[in-house]
């Protein structure tokens, strides 16, 4: 942990079944959330593509239907699962 930032160094089949167990934990936790995994979405500008995203406030239709055309807010977690290759660790 990094501040508010959780690091979750792994890859391969572990990195698919911590997703999706993160996504399923939110849709439990509250399920008035838009919780997904792997959605893209556009923030001023940038295109991203949290591999879990959790909204406390929906996006609109339009905009999980065509995320690269109407901009969203950024989720209000964004997780994401990556492995360090970097030889310090």
């Amino acid at each position: 942990m990094i501040g508010e930032n959780l690091f979750i160094k792994i890859d391969g089949g572990n990195k698919t079944d911590i997703q999706g167990n993160l996504m399923i934990s939110g849709k439990i936790y509250n399920q008035n959330w838009f919780v997904t995994q792997g959605t893209d979405c556009v923030m001023m500008g940038n295109q991203c593509k949290p591999d879990v995203g959790i909204w406390f406030i929906w996006p609109t239709y339009s905009q999980r239907h065509k995320p690269l055309a109407n901009p969203c807010p950024p989720p209000d977690v964004y997780i994401e699962v990556f492995y360090n290759r970097d030889p310090d660790r």
